[in-house]
């Protein structure tokens, strides 16, 4: 028996959907690791140029921040020295013989604390000029500082710095590698004219500071000016530099050195006239073009096999089997309730999707009857709670009271009561409606206590307070009368003595509460847990058709059990509190 039940779990698990699943999955796993590895050689070498690539932007990106935070400190170099006083009063000196050493003093004081300051020059518009030079012969040309084309950049800045190599042809260190020009025009504060210009050659090795980052690279780097003057640098990369680098920011292309394949890297900014180079190995593959088709068509190849055969698959053993499975369910639906599905299907999981089915449509079943159950007793409380108000005794008793107020011949108290008697009746059956605004159900609790007035006399006060924020939402119909009725003849009446009904409506947490208190006998909490349980009759004789009604009604529209609460002290007070979530409010 043991085996054989074996033999049955082992049947099962063969049949089993995930199980075919699994084994095709895997099937196609092995064709595709095959494939893969005889591609494996050429996707690396991508992989490694691209990897190299990017590496390759990350290092020249970091580096041209460096070049850019390192040129932005003399920058302010610069402007600290033309706010200098002994500049300033150089520069508005109207004289061409000033050149006091006050001036070079004073500008040596700021270049002294920064590295790489080959020469500062500070010249007047009158052609007046201050410098300080470092060692070298510097040559200047300053007809072509003069020149309009030279100072336009300078002009565009508007007294902002403009960067150039060797002055753009005006400065030649001799000898000397080439400078680093930053270049500005210098404006009087008051009026704005042009008073000067200043000039800051910077060494170039103002790079290796700025090369920190790539210097443990194995990468050789140089870098060039726009024109492909070697600045600094590995001169080997002199023959690889070309014009469309210049201003792309970072662009790259593979080359080829013999046999071995390499990753030509450049870096060019828009705002700074310096290119980057750098150069790194990627390991040759030896794969030829045709080569890589014939990877490709046996890549697509695979894929197209593959497709095909998972769709087969998918086709014969889940779309089908659902598809009848559906079909099986749509015409399950008879006389408004469902009825299970007798399909016949593979003993798997979508043999177990149609058994869960069947079970659901029990349930769902189930539930239909015990709704359409609730839904009777409902409409028999409303229909218990229209009965009592509607009964003759409810409106012989106002009737008698009117011809009684008719008797006295007081004809405004007449007509008063028997418009009071209209719009309870017009209010109460609120055309049919099941839910009303809340201020329709106040008003129907008015009329009412107005009517016991009339009957009873001077017996008790009622008392309203309520926020206007909640009056429209939506209530059961009905949900307070039976509530106040209840204060007044099981509450106030019984009491023997005057008393007061107060209603109050606000909102708290989210929800409108509405509570009916009056001065009465009060309840002991025994008998307020056996109303809210409804294991007694205790409910039914508070009144005469009973709090059970009421309080099942409110609980079924608001869809929860603690909706309801009772508060009490026998001999001094009873206050019942409905809570009901704002889910909805009347239409203006």
């Amino acid at each position: 028996m043991k085996l054989l039940g074996f033999e049955v779990k082992a049947r099962k698990a063969e049949r089993s959907l995930k199980v075919k699943t699994w084994r095709f999955f895997f099937l196609l796993l092995s064709v595709f690791i095959i494939i893969i590895v005889a591609s494996y050689s050429i996707i690396m070498a991508r992989a490694a140029v691209e990897s190299e690539i990017k590496n390759s932007e990350l290092a020249m990106t970091s580096i041209n921040k460096n070049i850019k935070i390192s040129l932005d400190r003399y920058k302010e170099m610069s402007r600290l020295i033309m706010l200098n006083t002994e500049v300033l009063e150089f520069l508005g000196d109207n004289g061409i013989t000033y050149y006091g050493t006050r001036v070079l003093n004073g500008i040596i004081s700021i270049t002294n604390i920064y590295n790489n300051v080959d020469s500062v020059y500070v010249f007047r518009d009158d052609g007046a000029a201050v410098s300080t030079t470092g060692g070298g012969l510097m040559r200047v040309n300053r007809t072509l500082i003069r020149d309009a084309e030279w100072n336009e950049p300078l002009d565009r800045e508007k007294g902002g710095t403009t960067l150039m190599i060797n002055g753009n042809g005006a400065f030649k260190k001799d000898p000397g590698s080439p400078l680093i020009t930053i270049a500005r025009h210098i404006y009087n504060i008051d009026t704005q004219q042009k008073w000067g210009m200043m000039v800051v050659n910077l060494t170039t090795s103002v790079l290796d500071s700025a090369n920190k980052d790539f210097s443990g690279s194995n990468r050789p780097i140089c870098y060039f000016d726009r024109e492909g003057t070697v600045l600094w640098g590995d001169e080997s990369l002199e023959d690889l530099f070309s014009p469309e680098f210049v201003g792309k920011g970072f662009s790259w292309k593979e080359i080829n050195d013999g046999m071995q394949r390499k990753i030509l890297s450049a870096y060019s900014a828009p705002d700074i006239p310096i290119v980057q180079l750098s150069i790194s190995d990627i390991p040759f593959t030896g794969m030829q073009s045709w080569e890589t088709v014939w990877l490709a068509v046996i890549l697509i190849a695979a894929v197209v096999l593959a497709l095909i055969s998972s769709g087969a698959f998918v086709s014969i053993n889940i779309t089908r089997p659902i598809e009848h499975l559906t079909h099986a369910i749509t015409r399950t639906k008879s006389n408004g309730l469902l009825q299970k599905t007798g399909l016949n299907l593979p003993d798997n999981e979508i043999r177990r999707l149609a058994d869960t089915y069947n079970d659901m449509v029990d349930h769902i079943n189930q539930l239909i009857t015990e709704l359409i159950d609730k839904e009777k007793s409902i409409q028999k409380a409303e229909i218990r709670i229209l009965h009592e108000q509607i009964k003759p005794h409810f409106l012989y008793n106002s009737l008698e009271t009117i011809s009684y107020m008719a008797l006295q011949s007081d004809a405004p108290k007449v007509h008063d009561a028997l418009e009071t008697l209209g719009s309870f009746y017009r209010n109460f059956l609120s055309k049919g409606n099941r839910e009303i605004p809340l201020r329709n159900e106040i008003l129907i609790v008015k009329d009412y206590l107005a009517l016991q007035k009339l009957r009873y006399g001077d017996v008790f006060d009622d008392e309203y307070e309520l926020e206007e924020s909640v009056l429209d939402t939506l209530v059961p119909k009905l949900m307070l009368q039976p509530l106040v009725e209840n204060s007044l003849n099981h509450g106030i009446r019984l009491k023997g003595e005057k008393g007061v009904i107060r209603v109050r409506a606000f909102e708290k947490d989210n929800a409108v509460h509405i509570a009916v208190h009056d001065t009465g006998v009060g309840m002991t909490q025994e008998k307020i847990d056996e109303v809210l349980s409804g294991e007694t009759d205790s409910a039914a004789d508070l009144s005469g058709f009973g709090l059970k009604g009421t309080i099942d009604r409110i609980r079924y529209y608001c869809n929860h059990h603690e909706v309801i609460q009772i508060r009490s002290e026998p001999g001094e007070y009873t206050e019942i509190e409905i809570i009901i979530p704002k889910r909805g409010e009347a239409s203006v």
